[in-house]
């Protein structure tokens, strides 16, 4: 039986085409991107309607490309896009700016984050001048970074975590450790999830016991020091004495007590270090943060009566008492990542407001984070300034700012993850409203439509490779697609970015597109497709037609049933003015101009053996 549809056959995705996708795609509603290789952007895009696309997405290049666009041709597309009744949508520069902030190297810097937000606010303007009368959505990488290696599916071997203090990235790897049980030694498996919890405590632990090493060193050359020395010291801070009437024993002692203070130094240092790292990394959970503020404010007072009492009586603190003061607050530190307290029946608690007990283990400052953790906040902070950059400037025409999915091992390639980076960035965008007089109510209805997602099939596929099945990537989809505002219709067979036309792979992009559908999607879909073409030679575009059943009119035949009419395979009509047909049939062309069908000049007539034309 031959594979294609009969021309009046109006069934779609039946057995009778292998390359269809299942689903309807209205032509008007689908495109291609143009060619990130060059600043000639308005040639591309020209190029592209020339097609009968009626979308074009342009971008996607490097930002040094990008800025090379003249800005003349941001407006001329725009005049060329209305002159062919079509929609140009923008993908921001793709190499190089990380909306979190983490520079080439990988790591964590405000000022980069801040240059990120300049290079993206640059993108709204320029893609507002290429619709100003409409909300052009502008895709923009979630991330830049890797975040996870997946073993098998909702098995990560390895996460990127993130040094808050450094801004530095590493990796969290599965660990098999043997550990002490009654019945012997015994092999655990730890997550990586688990392996950066005792990351952190560790950390925690050991700059607690940098603090007993400065405390003990201090105490020791104090207390040696001051045998000596105790009974000329008042005097000898009052200046009634000096050196010269210290005995070479009391100067040796001296000597101790000046070194034991640069231990001392160190203890001070350390401890107020360490005093600020657990403010700054406070617990989320509001029962664990005020836990550890009770904490915090014991030991904050407790630090502000002993300078009180330095500033009262300079000088006359005998050294040996001087690190006294410290056994109590790195013991109350101490509660942070140790065993809790435990009352009378055994259960855990902590001293909380108005003496009231709650049972709750105290957390350890988490210095270290998984990077999606880190980046969402930060990454939310400048995508939300850029949609407040937009809609300040452009009011209800503003661009959109539509966060894509990047491939599985990239931070924010889940739907889960890419939703929440959704939800910070819209929350944030509310409060900076809320702060310029917007209802919160109203400033909701903007971020919501504001900022959405952008959802690229191909790129979700790829999980396949780790063992998901189609199934799961269905399921992915229908978590993001209510935060959808624009689609990336890409082909694969789940294990490379190969990015062919709908239809050429395996991508469930029927059961995908359907639940786009069910949460109200109607927004544009681009086939980012420069492999097949670079491949291929040839545009993708019909095939793409041809295997989302696009209608050839309003009503009507579709494009498969078009192409189908032509035979079992199809590959084309061919050139529309072949040389060999005046060749075979004679000179009665040959008077013709090249643009309406002569041959070249040079060739031969069949019948006269003379050059035509």
């Amino acid at each position: 039986m031959a594979y294609g549809y009969g021309s009046m056959d109006s069934t779609y995705g039946s057995a009778y085409s292998q390359t269809f996708t299942g689903y309807r795609l209205a032509a008007g509603r689908m495109g291609t991107t143009t060619d990130p290789r060059t600043a000639n952007q308005l040639a591309e895009v020209a190029a592209k309607l020339s097609e009968g696309m009626k979308v074009v997405e342009a971008g996607s290049m490097t930002p040094q490309i990008f800025q090379s666009i003249p800005k003349e041709h941001f407006k001329e597309i725009e005049r060329l896009a209305k002159l062919a009744g079509a929609e140009v949508t923008m993908h921001a520069p793709i190499q190089g700016i990380d909306p979190a902030g983490f520079n080439q190297q990988g790591v964590w810097d405000e000022a980069e984050r801040l240059q990120a937000e300049r290079s993206f606010n640059s993108v709204v303007d320029r893609a507002h001048e290429m619709n100003p009368k409409g909300n052009v959505p502008i895709t923009i990488h979630a991330s830049m970074l890797g975040a996870y290696e997946w073993a098998s599916p909702e098995k990560a071997e390895s996460i990127v975590i993130v040094d808050k203090m450094t801004g530095k990235p590493t990796q969290m790897q599965r660990e098999v450790r043997w550990e002490p049980t009654l019945e012997g030694p015994e092999r655990k498996e730890h997550t990586p999830e688990q392996m950066l919890k005792i990351h952190n405590g560790t950390a925690w632990s050991n700059q607690l016991s940098n603090l007993q090493v400065y405390k003990k060193s201090a105490d020791e050359l104090f207390r040696e020091g001051f045998q000596t020395v105790d009974t000329v010291w008042k005097d000898y801070n009052e200046g009634k004495i000096s050196d010269k009437d210290l005995s070479p024993g009391q100067k040796m002692g001296m000597d101790l007590i000046d070194r034991g203070e640069i231990f001392y130094n160190d203890l001070d240092a350390n401890f107020r270090g360490l005093y600020n790292e657990a403010m700054r990394f406070l617990p989320e959970n509001a029962e664990q943060k005020r836990a550890v503020m009770d904490i915090l404010n014991k030991v904050g007072k407790q630090y502000g009566e002993m300078n009180k009492m330095r500033e009262e009586i300079r000088g006359e603190i005998p050294p040996p008492s001087k690190t006294m003061i410290y056994d109590s607050m790195i013991k109350e530190l101490s509660r942070l990542g140790t065993a809790p307290l435990l009352d009378k029946s055994g259960r855990m608690y902590v001293e909380v407001v108005n003496g009231e007990r709650k049972v709750v283990r105290i957390q350890t400052p988490e210095r270290f984070v998984k990077i999606e953790d880190f980046s969402r906040v930060h990454a939310a902070e400048t995508l939300s300034n850029v949609a407040m950059h937009g809609y300040n400037k452009y009011g209800e025409n503003a661009p959109i700012i539509s966060i894509e999915n990047i491939t599985p091992n990239m931070a924010f390639s889940r739907a889960e993850s890419l939703k929440g980076l959704v939800q910070e960035s819209r929350k944030q965008f509310v409060e900076q409203a809320v702060k310029q007089g917007k209802s919160r109510g109203e400033a909701e209805k903007i971020a919501a439509k504001m900022i959405g997602a952008t959802w690229d099939t191909s790129h979700i596929g790829m999980l396949r490779k780790y063992g998901y099945s189609k199934e799961d990537i269905v399921k992915e989809t229908a978590k993001i697609a209510p935060f959808v505002k624009h689609v990336h219709l890409n082909d694969n067979f789940g294990y490379e970015h190969s990015d062919l036309p709908p239809g050429m792979g395996d991508t469930p992009l029927k059961e995908m597109m359907g639940k786009l559908e069910e949460a109200g999607y109607k927004g544009k879909n681009i086939l980012e497709v420069g492999n097949f073409v670079s491949q291929f030679k040839t545009s993708a575009f019909p095939y793409s037609l041809e295997a989302m059943g696009s209608p050839v009119y309003s009503a009507g035949p579709v494009w498969g049933q078009a192409r189908s009419a032509a035979g079992a395979y199809f590959s084309g009509y061919g050139p529309t003015f072949p040389e060999q047909h005046f060749s075979m049939y004679g000179s009665g062309f040959s008077s013709l101009p090249l643009e309406l069908g002569s041959s070249m000049p040079g060739k031969t007539s069949k019948f006269s053996g003379t050059p035509m034309a």
